[in-house]
C-alpha cells in the first residue's frame, strides 16, 4: 500500500514553487526596468553623428566581445588586438560620424529575456560584449531576426524607439543568411542539384524573413537606410579549394547565390531609403574567384609593405581569412570602404571616405607585421 503524502509536505513543496516562481517575476521585472532605463540612453537627439544599428550573424559580431567570444584561439589569435570586425573598423575610423552605440555589455540570459517577455517587458538577449546597436549575434540563422529569445528586430526597434527622430535619419544593415542557406553542405547541394525546388524553398524562406524584418522597420521608421548585404560565397575559402573542382559545380553554385541576390536586390529595388549590396561580387572585384575549373584564381592586395594580403588562412594580417574561418582585418576593413561609399553615394551621408593608410595602420599600427612601408 502506497502512502500519500501528508498535507503539510505537499502545501511546503506548493509553496516553494509559488514563491520561487514570484521571485523569478520579480527579478525579471526589475532587470526588465533596468533594460528599459538602458535603452532610452541614447545619445543626445542633437548628436550629429549618424547612428548606425546591424542584425546578423558572425559577419557582423564584433571580434572583441570577451563574454561570448572569450577563446583566446577565436578572432585572431594572438593577433587580436589588431583583428578587427567591419563594425569594428568603423567604431575606431569613423566614431566622429558613425555612432555604433557604447561599447558595453549588453543583454541578459535567454531565460531571463523569456521571463520578461511573460510579463510584457522588451529585454535583450543573450548576454555580450559589442556596440550597443549591434544586434548581430555568431551562429545566427534567417528566423533569428523575427523568433525564438533573440528576435533581433523587435529588440532593435524597441531601443530606436527610444529616440525616434534620431533614427529617422540612421542606417539598419541586415547581413545575415550564411548559416541558413550559404554553409558547406548547402554548397554540396548547389553544386549537384542546381536551384531546385528545395533549395528555392529554403531561400526563399530567408527572403520572406528579410522582407517582414523591413516592412516592421519601415512600419515605424520611414527615412531609415536599409542595406542589405549578400552572404558570402564560401566557395572562396582556401579550405574548400579542394572541393567542387569543375565548372558545373561552379556554374550551379553560383547560379544559386545570384539568385539569391536579385530577390534581395529587388527588396531594396522595391524602396527607395533601401539598397542592396553583394558581398560575393565585391569578393571577386578584390581578390578575384575560382576559376571555371573550380581551380584557385586570386591576386593579392598590397598596401606598400613586404607582406601583400592573399586569399589565404590564418590569423597575421597578411591573410583574407582568420584560422577560425571569419574575415581578417584587412578584408573587413576594404569591405566597410565600400559600404561607406554606397552610403553616401546613394544617400548622401557625406561621411569621409577611408583610406588604404588609414586601413594599413589599423591593421599594422607599429609596422612590424609587413603590411605598411617601413
Amino acid at each position: 500500500m502506497h502512502e500519500r503524502p501528508t498535507p503539510p509536505r505537499l502545501y511546503r513543496s506548493t509553496a516553494f514553487r509559488l514563491a520561487f516562481a514570484v521571485l523569478a517575476i520579480g527579478v525579471a521585472v526589475l532587470l526588465g526596468m533596468s533594460a528599459r532605463r538602458s535603452a532610452g540612453e541614447n545619445a543626445p537627439a542633437d548628436d550629429p553623428r549618424i547612428p548606425l544599428a546591424v542584425l546578423g550573424d558572425s559577419d557582423a559580431h564584433s571580434y572583441h566581445d570577451e563574454v561570448l567570444l572569450s577563446d583566446y584561439r577565436l578572432r585572431g589569435g594572438e593577433f587580436r588586438s589588431t583583428t578587427f570586425q567591419w563594425t569594428e573598423v568603423l567604431g575606431r575610423l569613423r566614431s566622429g560620424e558613425i555612432d555604433l552605440g557604447e561599447w558595453g555589455t549588453w543583454g541578459m540570459s535567454r531565460t531571463v529575456a523569456t521571463l520578461l517577455d511573460h510579463v510584457g517587458i522588451a529585454a535583450r538577449a543573450p548576454r555580450k560584449q559589442d556596440y550597443r546597436y549591434n544586434f548581430a549575434l555568431s551562429g545566427a540563422v534567417c528566423e533569428d531576426l523575427l523568433e525564438g529569445s533573440e528576435r533581433q528586430v523587435e529588440r532593435l526597434l524597441h531601443l530606436m524607439e527610444a529616440a525616434p527622430a534620431r533614427w529617422e535619419r540612421g542606417v539598419v544593415v541586415i547581413r545575415i543568411g550564411i548559416n541558413s542557406i550559404g554553409n558547406k553542405g548547402d554548397l554540396d547541394r548547389y553544386a549537384r542539384e542546381g536551384l531546385d525546388a528545395e533549395s528555392q524553398g529554403r531561400i526563399e524562406a530567408c527572403v520572406g524573413t528579410i522582407r517582414r524584418s523591413m516592412a516592421m522597420i519601415r512600419e515605424r521608421f520611414s527615412h531609415t537606410v536599409i542595406i542589405l548585404v549578400g552572404m558570402s560565397d564560401d566557395t572562396n575559402l582556401p579550405d574548400n579549394f579542394e572541393d567542387w573542382r569543375d565548372a558545373t559545380s561552379i556554374r550551379n553554385i553560383e547560379h544559386v547565390l545570384a539568385w539569391y541576390e536579385d530577390r534581395l536586390a529587388a527588396l531594396a529595388a522595391a524602396d527607395p531609403r533601401a539598397a542592396f549590396t553583394s558581398d560575393r561580387l565585391w569578393f571577386k572585384s578584390v581578390w578575384g574567384a575560382r576559376g571555371e575549373d573550380g581551380g584557385s584564381d586570386y591576386r593579392e592586395v598590397s598596401f606598400g609593405g613586404a607582406a601583400a594580403v592573399s586569399n589565404t588562412v590564418g590569423d597575421h594580417p597578411r591573410n583574407v581569412t582568420l584560422a577560425d574561418g571569419h574575415a581578417g582585418t584587412i578584408s573587413n576593413a576594404l569591405w566597410v570602404t565600400g559600404l561607406v561609399d554606397l552610403l553616401d553615394r546613394q544617400f548622401g551621408f557625406a561621411i569621409t571616405p577611408i583610406s588604404r593608410d588609414e586601413i594599413a595602420e589599423l591593421a599594422d599600427p607599429e609596422g612590424v607585421y609587413g603590411i605598411r612601408p617601413r
